[in-house]
């Protein structure tokens, strides 16, 4: 588990493990989903497999902007 500021580690994908690509074996195939706590977005996660380990996987997650002040109040 590795935790880090997104803004400021902007390539947090290079993390040197090899990572399922899409057709073109260029582009590492990632998922993009919304995660919601109700009805309101609250989380991303980008999430890829590992190319020798389909088991192996990466996830980020970061809370969307506005959720937290909408919690708040």
């Amino acid at each position: 588990l590795f935790l880090f500021d997104r803004k400021a580690l902007r390539y947090f994908r290079k993390d040197g493990h090899n990572w399922r690509k899409k057709k073109d074996g260029k582009t590492v195939k990632e998922a993009h989903e919304r995660l919601k706590v109700g009805s309101v977005n609250a989380l991303h996660c980008y999430y890829a497999h590992g190319e020798e380990n389909m088991n192996f996987q990466r996830r980020s997650y970061w809370l969307l902007e506005g959720y937290v002040s909408r919690r708040i109040v």
